[in-house]
């Protein structure tokens, strides 16, 4: 497989540039249905589990977030400025043509978030839109894919996942994305299926 080479961005501005939230319609065929699950039990239930308990931080399915003792708590207010700040500065690339929305989720019911669940929404954001790019530039192999998957193999440093994320089997290395760079996206797909913010955000 070819993997074509990327650099993210590592300077941050002096001037935080402006917030483009203008998202392109989606020009990208529409999908071919996919064929009913046919992994492997102790794979699903894995799955399962970690997507139970992924709305301790405002996750999306197939995420735990990590719970901190000593970790502080925002209102909406709080944490739409630390996704905004986030955003700002954010050390990766989007896909072409989408941008993150200018405003986080909004729950219907008041509640506190933790900190963090700003920053948690706009890398799963990310995660998502990139995701979705490697799954709509199949077949595997394709360069478009490569550089998808290289994209999110490089977020596995990122703070998101190092501090906030809590995967200490490595679901997410081991289990989503190796199979995928063999051509195997299909718990990628799994985990695109619980990307319902950019989905709604982007109408893909």
């Amino acid at each position: 497989m070819t993997t074509t080479p990327i650099t993210p961005s590592t300077t941050t501005p002096t001037t935080p540039p402006t917030t483009t939230v203008t998202i392109r319609p989606n020009t990208t065929p529409a999908r071919t249905p996919r064929r009913r699950s046919t992994l492997p039990a102790t794979v699903l239930a894995t799955l399962a589990a970690i997507a139970l308990t992924g709305c301790a931080i405002g996750g999306r399915a197939g995420h735990t977030a990590r719970a901190t003792p000593e970790a502080r708590f925002l209102d909406i207010a709080g944490k739409q400025a630390e996704y905004a700040t986030t955003v700002t500065h954010f050390p990766y690339e989007l896909p072409d043509g989408i941008a993150f929305p200018a405003r986080v989720q909004h729950p219907a019911e008041r509640v506190m978030f933790q900190e963090g669940a700003g920053l948690v929404e706009a890398f799963q954001f990310w995660e998502c839109a990139w995701m979705d790019q490697a799954i709509s530039a199949q077949p595997a192999g394709q360069p478009a894919v490569d550089v998808a998957l290289a994209w999110l193999e490089l977020g596995t440093a990122s703070e998101y996942r190092t501090r906030y994320m809590d995967d200490p089997a490595d679901i997410w290395g081991r289990q989503v994305l190796a199979p995928a760079k063999q051509g195997d996206l299909r718990v990628l797909e799994e985990f695109f299926d619980g990307c319902t913010s950019y989905r709604a955000a982007t109408g893909r």
